[in-house]
């Protein structure tokens, strides 16, 4: 594991996977792949979910904030807070609609001591780190779980690939 600031990298040994590899195309091969990523990056984002839920309870309403990207070419994933446009109900009925997304970033890493033009203190906001914490807590079970997630996909779309070929070929399975 490398861990430089706030990415980190783990390599994932492939050797059950790469015969299966053999048997599908490119397309076929990432779509599998994203697809085997996918229960990793959910338990990283319940993780934080949980986490914030648990440390301010007021601000779970936010939770929506977070999105989980497979990138494109399924060589990672990346769990962070958005720029989501979430909508709430007032105790008046009215919908508002917005990114509540700085809130979020002040919970996490907290603000400087603020000041008005004439000197008033307007106070700060201590980061409780809530991000940082769950992904902590949570990394090494989800890397552990990614080598098997990948290889039960990469089975299904082997089966998929198979029971395709045996219908265009119109031979019975």
């Amino acid at each position: 594991m490398s861990n430089t600031s706030d990415t980190f990298q783990y390599e994932v040994d492939t050797s059950g996977i790469e015969a299966l590899m053999e048997e599908l195309n490119p397309k076929q091969l990432r779509a599998a792949w994203k697809s085997g990523l996918r229960p990793s990056a959910k338990m990283i984002e319940r993780g934080v979910i949980a986490e914030l839920e648990a440390e301010h309870p007021n601000a779970a309403k936010y939770k929506g904030e977070l999105a989980t990207q497979i990138w494109k070419k399924g060589g990672g994933y990346t769990v962070s807070l958005s720029g989501r446009t979430l909508q709430f109900t007032t105790k008046k009925g009215k919908v508002v609609e917005g990114n509540h997304l700085y809130i979020l970033r002040w919970l996490a890493k907290g603000t400087q001591e603020r000041h008005t033009d004439s000197g008033a203190y307007r106070g700060r906001v201590v980061g409780s780190h809530f991000f940082k914490h769950a992904v902590d807590k949570t990394i090494e079970p989800a890397m552990q779980r990614i080598a098997t997630d990948v290889q039960k996909s990469m089975e299904r779309a082997v089966k998929r690939a198979a029971a395709k070929a045996a219908k265009n070929s119109g031979q019975p399975l």
